[in-house]
């Protein structure tokens, strides 16, 4: 009995620290937001700072939400003076750093709206990170304009 009871409690600590390791490496996501755009527009955008807080890389490998047909990655990208956006595959954050998700950098395009979004609405990302975990984002919909300072 004294045995079985031991590799209980000791596979129950294993359990338990394997938990908080897996807790640690959720990513903390702050300021996030999305431009109030007309209602023609189809392709909106997202913005937030990412902070990695544990001692390894997280990759974000997929966005998904229901409020869009699509959800990608892109990085402003200048060759030859002239700047376009590129779809990135992922988005590593490395361990301990902070990535600023803003406009003319790197960002979230948001394809296809299922509805028309407006300033105090708010839209869903589904985060699906390289180590199988999920984190969901609720982000407001703000009015943009050039006074805005959201970083």
């Amino acid at each position: 009995m004294i045995n079985y009871t031991r590799k209980l409690l000791l596979t129950l600590c294993l359990l338990l620290m394997a938990g908080a390791i897996w807790a640690n490496d959720k990513l903390s996501i702050s300021r996030a937001w999305s431009p109030e755009a007309p209602p023609v527009v189809k392709v909106l955008a997202a913005y937030a700072l990412i902070e990695n807080k544990s001692a390894n890389d997280i990759t974000i490998v997929s966005i998904q939400s229901p409020d869009f047909n699509k959800v990608e990655i892109h990085r402003i990208e200048s060759e030859n003076g002239m700047m376009s956006m590129v779809k990135q595959a992922q988005l590593t954050i490395p361990a301990g750093k902070v990535i600023s998700l803003q406009p003319g950098e790197i960002h979230i395009m948001l394809i296809g709206p299922r509805k028309i979004f407006r300033d105090g609405d708010t839209l869903q990302l589904n985060l699906e990170l390289d180590n199988g975990q999920q984190q969901t984002v609720s982000v407001p919909v703000r009015k943009h304009n050039l006074d805005n300072s959201f970083f």
